[in-house]
């Protein structure tokens, strides 16, 4: 089983006749920053895309006033990127989260540094058999636990936020605290 790279596997599921409002909707999504100024950009996130109709998140409802004010020459501007491809656009800041998943995860005391060296090459990420992306796999945590401090108690691989927040490892401070 050879592994295929997820836009492929996304072109191919969209080529089916059912997909195509989701292949129009990740195409207005790809010319929004072309058809708004950079300022607007900043502040909408085109949602979602029903019956020729635009949903856009904005950060807030004065934005929401202001687009609506405008829809029809941003309507004018997607034409003729996109012909017939959105009749109406619906702006709304119901939808709008400013706080990212990844900035949650950010500060979490197990999430280890990004370096270079855990950047897989493009010859790494060339498709595999399973067995080979396993022991791929493996090499690199095994390559990752060597460059973390160990845990006082346990003496495994642990990330610095963890012994800084609990002078422990994860497991270690879990089982302490179930009274095991």
């Amino acid at each position: 089983m050879s592994f295929k790279p997820l836009e492929q596997i996304l072109n191919t599921i969209e080529q089916q006749p059912h997909w195509d409002t989701q292949k129009q909707y990740r195409r207005l999504v790809a010319v929004w920053t072309q058809t708004v100024e950079p300022r607007v950009a900043q502040h909408t996130r085109p949602i979602y895309l029903a019956h020729r109709v635009l949903w856009v998140a904005t950060s807030n409802s004065v934005w929401a006033q202001n687009l609506s004010l405008q829809r029809l020459s941003i309507l004018k501007k997607l034409d003729i990127l996109l012909p017939d491809t959105v009749k109406e656009l619906k702006f709304s800041s119901a939808h709008w989260s400013t706080q990212r998943r990844l900035d949650c995860d950010s500060v979490h005391p197990s999430t280890l540094e990004e370096s270079k060296a855990l950047k897989p090459s493009e010859e790494e990420l060339s498709p595999k058999t399973a067995m080979g992306a396993f022991q791929d796999w493996t090499q690199e945590v095994q390559n990752r636990g060597e460059k973390l401090p160990q845990c006082p108690q346990c003496h495994c691989p642990t990330p610095p936020g963890e012994l800084e927040r609990w002078s422990v490892c994860a497991f270690c401070i879990a089982q302490r605290w179930s009274g095991l």
